[in-house]
């Protein structure tokens, strides 16, 4: 163009300007210099206990503890609800114990009101087929209680009591007779007599036969003096086989062998 200069549109005539604090050179080289080489990546200056696999095992540690927690937590639950079976399965027991001892003195108390006819003749039989005292009657005893705790017993009380019967030794199995005619009333498996039987005799006279192993009678049935009746055992609260024998005078007891010097009419 007449009256003035062409402009050099190319990138060789346009120099860049220098960036503050040096020339481009030297910048350029600075930049070079904090690049990372192709297929290497960046390292860190902070070391390993800030990287990304310190983080998911620090995630994996806290994990397992809280499980660790979790479990020994569970174990207390466990620990603590099988303590509260046991005990409410103790106190069910406890209860259907009681409701049973309620039951057996109920039936006691019905026997002993009854006002049944004479039935004593002067056919007498003595209750076992060898007569050897163990046990004389109204002798006192000591009684000892006991519960469990921990699997180790443990006394919690000592009583005297009255032993309303005569203790005849036997073995296993052997005969049991009827002291004298009378009708069964009770023929049945209790907690502290064992397998039991009383027969009324009449005019308010019962005899009971305990700890049995084998009854031989039923309720209602008319026995008489001498009859077999049941077999020698070491059921229910006992401490070896044989025969209690007791006798009962309107509800009062008394030495069942005072019965064989009592006047009998025919």
């Amino acid at each position: 163009m007449a009256g003035g200069e062409e402009s050099d549109p190319s990138p060789e005539a346009a120099e860049s300007p220098d960036p503050p604090g040096g020339s481009g050179t030297e910048n350029r080289e600075n930049l070079s210099a904090v690049q990372p080489a192709p297929g290497k990546e960046p390292s860190s200056e902070s070391g390993s206990d800030t990287g990304p696999a310190h983080d998911s095992q620090s995630a994996l540690d806290s994990a397992d503890s809280e499980i660790q927690e979790t479990a020994e937590e569970r174990e207390k639950r466990e620990q603590k609800e099988k303590q509260a079976l046991e005990e409410e399965k103790s106190e069910e027991q406890l209860s259907n114990f009681m409701k049973k001892i309620t039951l057996e003195k109920s039936l006691r108390s019905q026997v002993f009101e009854r006002k049944g006819n004479d039935l004593i003749t002067s056919r007498l039989s003595h209750p076992r087929d060898m007569h050897y005292v163990t046990s004389q009657c109204f002798t006192s005893r000591v009684k000892v209680s006991y519960r469990y705790e921990n699997g180790r017993r443990v006394e919690v009380g000592r009583r005297v009591v009255m032993h309303n019967g005569v203790d005849l030794r036997g073995r296993p199995g052997t005969p049991i007779y009827s002291i004298a005619d009378g009708q069964v009333v009770l023929a049945r498996s209790m907690h502290f007599e064992g397998n039991f039987t009383i027969i009324d005799h009449g005019l308010g006279i019962f005899s009971g036969y305990m700890h049995q192993s084998n009854l031989r009678v039923q309720v209602g049935q008319y026995v008489r003096a001498g009859e077999r009746i049941g077999d020698v055992g070491n059921t229910g609260y006992s401490t070896g086989p044989h025969l209690h024998l007791s006798l009962w005078i309107r509800g009062v007891p008394v030495d069942p062998i005072s019965l064989y010097s009592l006047p009998i009419r025919d």
